[in-house]
């Protein structure tokens, strides 16, 4: 809403109460006409034609918890009011304290009790005045007295009439001048309209950004789903920083983050298996990127097979065999990596191979790997397991090799 509206905010809320009874009680029988006015047969003396529900305004308040709220620092401390309004039936002959009366009366604080949750204090689209009101608009019965209405019935017929008194707080009225330092963000003051982002000059972000406590399981291969869990992770545009790729995130939470270590994101051409940084990145205006703090967790290669290839023996006398070892999979390494693959039979590591057969030409998607046994290293003939490494981080696979 425009400040400067608000200097209507009071009869606004006159008429918005007078629009929600009219609503309320049009298939009454019989349908009042509502009033604004004293509690009052009419101005003239005369009793008017048909049913009436009168609203009268006797009472207006500050919002002593309000008294020192302002809008924004700068701005001088707006006008909170508490409007006290007095409710009074009359029937089709202008009486107030007949059973007709009493039913329109009835009626009548329902439909203003329903008014909080009914949601038509907050949609007001239309009213100005009240429209984006600072704080929501509530109403509350009070106790009808007989000295309250005694005091407000005082008048040329001096009648008691059965009434109710009702308040709406708090209602806003504020000076229409800007303020004389903070303004709001996306508000042009001069032509009194919404701008958005077209007001923005800086973006300030309100907070450092995401911050990452653990990073769990301490291995992920290919398919895992990796936990993240920090602070400030609840925040828009985050994805996963897995050493040099980006991994889309798959559960959000305040503190947690799930993202699958796998799909077109875990591009094997920009990384291998071993230690690698994860951190959370946030990207923010103009495209850049705000990283958290990093902590390390391990891919590990999947190995899906393994196979001798081109064994033999060493000579005639020597039954001892070596040759090529071809493995496949994912991530199994490329022409920089360190790769080892150890062959363990019943009394422990038989033998340690950590050189890349350099006749093989690896797979730029790294499914597959394949280590050169050298003579030197030839091992008895027989079933043995093997284990493989690449960059230090073993693969939870192992397979059993027939090597004879």
């Amino acid at each position: 809403m425009a400040l400067i509206d608000t200097g209507t905010a009071i009869g606004s809320v006159s008429r918005l109460l007078k629009n929600v009874l009219t609503n309320a009680l049009t298939s009454a029988s019989p349908s009042p006409s509502i009033s604004i006015s004293r509690p009052e047969p009419g101005t003239s003396g005369v009793v008017p034609q048909g049913a009436r529900l009168n609203l009268f305004l006797y009472e207006v308040q500050l919002d002593a918890s309000l008294r020192n709220v302002s809008l924004t620092p700068g701005r001088q401390t707006p006008l909170w009011l508490v409007l006290r309004y007095l409710l009074t039936a009359f029937d089709q002959n202008g009486d107030s304290d007949t059973d007709g009366a009493h039913d329109i009366l009835g009626l009548a604080m329902q439909a203003l009790l329903g008014m909080n949750e009914s949601g038509v204090l907050e949609q007001l689209s239309g009213n100005r005045p009240l429209t984006d009101n600072p704080e929501s608009l509530k109403v509350t019965f009070d106790d009808g007295t007989p000295d309250l209405l005694s005091r407000l019935m005082q008048g040329p017929d001096d009648r008691y009439r059965t009434s109710v008194p009702f308040q709406i707080r708090p209602v806003l009225v504020a000076t229409s001048e800007p303020p004389s330092s903070m303004q709001l963000v996306g508000v042009n003051y001069l032509s009194d309209t919404i701008i958005g982002q077209a007001g923005v000059r800086n973006i300030l972000l309100p907070s450092l950004g995401p911050s990452i406590e653990s990073v769990t399981p301490a291995q992920v291969q290919p398919g895992d789903v990796l936990t993240i869990t920090g602070t400030g992770l609840g925040a828009d545009q985050l994805a996963v920083q897995f050493g040099a790729v980006q991994l889309p995130v798959t559960m959000q939470q305040s503190g947690t983050l799930r993202c699958v270590v796998g799909g077109a994101a875990l591009d094997p051409t920009k990384l291998s298996a071993g230690s690698q940084p994860v951190s959370v990145a946030q990207t923010i205006a103009a495209g850049k990127t705000l990283l958290s703090n990093a902590l390390s967790t391990a891919l590990i290669p999947l190995v899906t097979g393994v196979t001798a290839v081109g064994l033999q023996a060493v000579s005639a006398t020597n039954p001892n065999v070596y040759g090529a070892i071809k493995l496949t999979g994912q991530f199994l390494g490329g022409p920089s990596d360190y790769v080892e693959l150890g062959l363990l039979n019943a009394t422990g590591v038989a033998e340690v191979i950590d050189r890349a057969d350099p006749s093989f030409a690896a797979p730029a998607d790294q499914s597959a790997q394949q280590v050169l046994m050298l003579s030197g290293e030839a091992i008895p003939p027989g079933t043995y397991t093997a284990v493989f490494r690449v960059n230090g981080a073993q693969s939870k696979q192992a397979f059993q090799i027939d090597m004879a």
